[in-house]
């Protein structure tokens, strides 16, 4: 009789109560892996912060490296134009400037060259 009873009360009782516990915990690997990942940051954080107050660079000088857009380069240039200057004898007068960076990079800049000694330029010598 005890055998009966520990098999029709105990057995359904421990699968309900093993039922119970699964459903509980769904997702409890995801916030354990979250946990660690979170975990991480902190320590990498605090390593920055520890080379910051030693005075040191946050990365590697060498593994630093910066990338700009052609249309900013063409932009800050242009800002500066129009431009004028005597060099030497002649007088350069720089109005349009151009960027690209694809292939080979290279910015331009154009506009007239004259000379100041011709009679045709635009500022001529007294």
């Amino acid at each position: 009789m005890r055998s009966g009873v520990l098999r029709w009360g105990l057995v359904p009782a421990l699968a309900i109560v093993a039922l119970a516990c699964d459903s509980k915990f769904k997702g409890g690997g995801d916030l354990r892996a979250q946990k660690i990942v979170l975990k991480r940051e902190v320590e990498g954080i605090r390593e920055i912060v520890a080379r910051l107050e030693r005075g040191e660079a946050i990365l590697p000088l060498d593994d630093v490296a910066i990338s700009i857009d052609d249309t900013f380069v063409r932009d800050l240039v242009a800002a500066q134009l129009p431009f004028e200057a005597d060099v030497d004898r002649f007088h350069l007068s720089l109005k349009e400037a151009e960027a690209q960076f694809r292939g080979s990079p290279w910015c331009g800049c154009a506009g007239p060259c004259t000379s100041r000694a011709s009679p045709t330029s635009r500022r001529r010598s007294p």
